[in-house]
């Protein structure tokens, strides 16, 4: 399959190239790469993944100049890299470290799933919303070395599992079916 992924985060960037290894992976780590992929009509792909908050990096001049108040630091363009996806007619999985019970975009992101739970049926959703909390590999980033650990020495950064971020969406089932433990509650 050919998976975009844009996400900022180191940690979840080796993620991706771990759990997706057996794809072809494009990843944007910044919004204006993303912007460029997305807006680029030769290029297609089976599923785009995003981190819903990215930085503003390179793209800030360009915001800061075109309007009064200067966004914060961290925008959520997981939000229109999706939207852009979906127009285009490829499915979106947002997965993001946020939580819904301290983060107002994250609450109203819960609306997308309406209520069907943790697994998709319907297959003619084309994006679907999950936190990283529900998804995750076990294990640490190495800061120094800026690999993957087997340990788990700081239970507070979690580490996004992108294939898992795709079973949850159901939209591949006979290439990602969905994991034989029920999920957990996502109350």
């Amino acid at each position: 399959m050919k998976i975009l992924v844009i996400e900022d985060s180191p940690r979840n960037i080796a993620s991706a190239r771990l759990t997706l290894a057996d794809h072809e992976l494009t990843i944007c780590d910044n919004i204006q790469a993303a912007y460029d992929v997305l807006s680029d009509k030769t290029q297609s792909f089976d599923v785009v993944l995003t981190d819903l908050f990215l930085p503003l990096g390179s793209f800030e001049g360009a915001m800061s100049r075109r309007y009064e108040n200067s966004p914060d630091n961290q925008l959520p363009a997981g939000l229109v890299f999706a939207i852009k996806a979906i127009n285009r007619e490829m499915p979106c999985v947002i997965c993001t470290d946020a939580n819904h019970h301290t983060d107002w975009i994250c609450a109203l992101l819960d609306l997308i799933n309406n209520g069907l739970g943790p697994y998709p049926e319907d297959r003619k959703r084309k994006i679907v919303y999950v936190e990283a909390r529900y998804v995750y590999l076990d294990g640490s980033w190495d800061e120094d070395t800026q690999m993957l650990v087997q340990e788990k020495d700081d239970p507070s950064v979690t580490i996004k599992d992108w294939g898992m971020a795709i079973k949850f969406s159901n939209f591949f089932p006979n290439v990602f079916p969905h994991p034989s433990i029920a999920a957990k509650n996502c109350s």
